[in-house]
Order: structure tokens, then sequence, then C-alpha cells
């Protein structure tokens, strides 16, 4: 510009927008353990704080991945049959996956167990398989049992050593046994006891394990006979029985009834006549219980849920225990109710063993026993009951009866669920910070 001289000056401008982007101040991060143990347990906490938080369990391929904030973390890994496991991570990069590798080392051994046939295995009290197992066990000293009905125990102590798996033969349960005598009116008829044949009447069968047995005679021409007996070391256990002559077949009569439930025929009426003819006494209990072809009527079920039960038909047995146990057809009687629960459950009925496990779990009927209660659920959880499997579950989770077991918890907590129980549905949700169903 020239000295002294006067100029104009114009400005123009256009519209500034300032845009201010917030920093992305977390990382997803990887664990991933070898070997790839499914159900592993990932913990994590921050640096500095005592807050330790679930990061979740590891899938098939030994994985799990979640978004944190970034900082420190020292994290800790549980896995059954390894040793806990631990490190520190920093998360600072939004931008890339942080994989953090992990390797177990195993704390354990593969441990086959055999003895008799059908005997119970239990290790450190904790039911394992029947007649043989083989599974991990971590180093240590164990209490091993073999229990069988009928028979003496027997206990010893094995020691398990890291990475040096191996077979033993435990020492076997020895029988107990008493002497059956058997007379029938007429003679010449067929005894079985539990259902294994022994003879014709009239006999003496030695050799019977002590404890409850089912005596059955049988005869062609005649409706079948039974009789419970408890058989006693060295004592003579007597059965004095009288056949009751019948043209019509027990068996047939049974099969027609069933034919007319199962086909759904509206001959319900026909169908109980018939079970009323045959030996099973169950059916018509649940037909008066539910009002199906008779009017309903809980006095008359009980009647008949007590025929079947005293001939031992486990099912009965449960049913009858759970009209005492809550009050249905008869007068509440938890002492009964316990009786018939365990009665059915011996036999390995599942709804039966539940419910005793319940009864134990809670106090009703017996003195509360958690160890008792995680005996009856294991045995109903096995056989896929999903009731015994969430509650065996909750005792894993909160150490009731057992030593406190996430993973297993939430092991039988996914049996169950995926059965459709929604209080084991929801008890993983509550674990992963989902929101519960129904809500």
């Amino acid at each position: 510009l020239q000295a002294g001289k006067t100029y104009n000056m114009e400005i123009t401008y256009d519209r500034v927008e300032k845009i201010v982007k917030k920093e992305l101040r977390m990382q997803m991060v990887c664990f991933k353990v070898s070997p790839a143990v499914e159900g592993a347990v990932v913990m994590c906490k921050e640096q500095g704080t005592g807050n330790e938080t679930l990061i979740g369990q590891t899938n098939k391929q030994g994985m799990v991945s979640k978004n944190m904030n970034f900082g420190r973390y020292e994290y800790k890994i549980l896995a059954n049959n390894y040793f806990a496991t631990e490190g520190i991570i920093t998360l600072n990069n939004a931008k890339e996956v942080y994989t953090e590798n992990i390797t177990l080392k195993s704390n354990f051994s593969t441990i086959t167990l055999t003895t008799n046939t059908g005997a119970e295995i239990y290790v450190n009290n904790e039911l394992k398989g029947v007649s043989s197992w083989t599974g991990p066990l971590q180093a240590g000293d164990y209490v091993v049992e073999c229990k069988q009905e009928g028979h003496r125990p027997t206990s010893q102590s094995i020691t398990v050593e890291v990475n040096a798996d191996k077979k033993i033969e435990l020492q076997k349960p020895t029988p107990i046994t008493g002497v059956v005598s058997v007379i029938s009116d007429p003679l010449g008829a067929t005894v079985t006891i539990d259902g294994k044949e022994r003879g014709k009447t009239p006999c003496n069968v030695s050799d019977v394990l002590v404890g409850n047995r089912k005596v059955a005679l049988s005869m062609s021409g005649y409706a079948q006979a039974t009789k419970e007996v408890v058989v006693k070391e060295g004592e003579i256990a007597d059965v004095n029985l009288t056949l009751n002559s019948t043209e019509t077949s027990t068996f047939a009569s049974c099969l027609v009834g069933k034919l007319y439930l199962v086909e759904k025929y509206k001959k319900y009426q026909k169908a109980v006549k018939y079970y009323r003819e045959a030996t099973g006494q169950g059916a018509p209990g649940l037909e008066y219980y539910f009002g199906e072809g008779v009017e309903k009527d809980l006095t008359e079920a009980i009647k008949w849920y007590k025929k079947a039960a005293e001939q031992g038909d486990a099912s009965a047995q449960h049913s009858l225990g759970f009209c005492y146990h809550y009050g249905e057809g008869v007068e509440k009687d938890l002492t009964e109710a316990i009786k018939w629960y365990k009665k059915a459950a011996e036999q390995g009925d599942a709804k039966a063993q539940y419910s005793l496990g319940k009864c134990y779990h809670y106090g009703e009927g017996v003195e509360k026993n958690f160890t008792e209660a995680v005996k009856w659920y294991k045995k109903a959880a096995k056989q896929g009951d999903a009731n015994a499997q969430c509650n065996l579950g909750k005792c894993y989770h909160y150490g009731e009866g057992v030593e406190k077991n996430f993973t297993e918890a939430v092991k039988w907590y996914k049996k169950a669920a995926e059965q459709g129980d929604v209080d084991a549905e929801n008890l993983l949700r509550e674990i992963n910070g989902l929101p519960l169903l129904g809500l």
C-alpha cells in the first residue's frame, strides 16, 4: 500500500462449524486359553481397586471376549482341574483387538475306579458313578467308598499325583443276607424276589440280600400275588400268600386299559374298569386325581395310589407322597410323605429323588441336611430332571452341601435352562448381566 493514500477494506466470511469428536476409550480384549477348555471363568479387576468383575466363561474354542475401558487390569482364570492362572493386561488402543493367550497348567490325572456291578462309587462323599468311573481328579488325597444296597460298604484312601493316570480296583462291598421262607395256596407257584426267579413254593430262599424285598408269586390261571418283606441278617422272613383265580389275564387287562388312554378313546370308564382288574393300580389313581373318565375324587385317588404303592410301584409311591406332602385327599403328613418319597427314590424315580432332596434342602418332614439334599438332587439331575438340575446348580452356587463351585453351578443351570426351566435361565441371565425373563 502506498503511504498517505486512503483505502476501503471489505471483509467477507463463511459460517464456520467446529465439530468435536469424543474419543473412544475402550478396547476389545480376547482371552484365549490353551488347552481349549470350555467353561473356564475369567475375572478381572482394575489395578488399585478391589472390585473384581466377571468377564465371562470360555466357549468350546477356549475363548471369551469383551469391550473394556482403557486401563491396566489384573486378571484371573479359574478352570476345573487346572491351577488358577493370573496375569496383567494394559488396554490403550481402540483400533485393535487385544488378545491375551494363556497356557493352563494341569492339576489332575485321569483315574479309573472299578468295583462290584451295581455298587455306587463315592469320592470324598461325592457320588461319581456306578460299578466303574473314569474321570479327572486333582492332585491330592481322597477317601473312596463303595456302597451297595444289602452290602457292607468299603472305604479306602488313594493319592493322586499330577499327570499320573492310573486304574484302581476298589475293595468290593460284601453281601449281607437272610432267608425268605415262601408258602402259597395252591402250591407250585413260581417265586421271584425283586424280579429274579428263585424257585417254586414251598421253598426257603437263602442268600437274599437284607433290606426291603418284593416277593411275587405267579401261576397260570391265577392273579399274581405280591408282598414286601424286610430281610434281616441271619433271620427268616416268612411269606404265606393265597393266589386268586382269574379268568382275565392281568397283563391283558392292563394293556387294554392303557390302549384306551394312549389312543385317546373317550371310553375312560371302561379303561378304569380294566385297570381295576389289573395288578397295576397306579393308573386309576391318576384318573381320579385328574378327573379323567370318572368324577374327580381325591379320596378315591389315594385309595388306588396306596394299592399300587404297596405293591412297589415307584410312580404311585411318589404320587402318594406328594398327596401327603401337600394334604391332597388326605390330612397333611410330612412323615408319611418322606416315607413314600424314599421308597420311590430308592427305586430310581427321578421325581421322587427331586422331591426328597427338596425336603432335606428346606427341612420339610426331616431335619435340614444340605449334604443329603445334594445327594438326591444329583441322582435326579443325572436322569435329566430339570428342577433337580436347577436346585443342584444353586447348591454349587451358594456352597450348600458342597464346596462353592461356580463352574459346576453354571453347568447345571445350563442343563435345566435347555429344558425350559425359567428359574435356571434367569439365574444364568443374572450372572451374565442380562435382563430377566418375565420382567
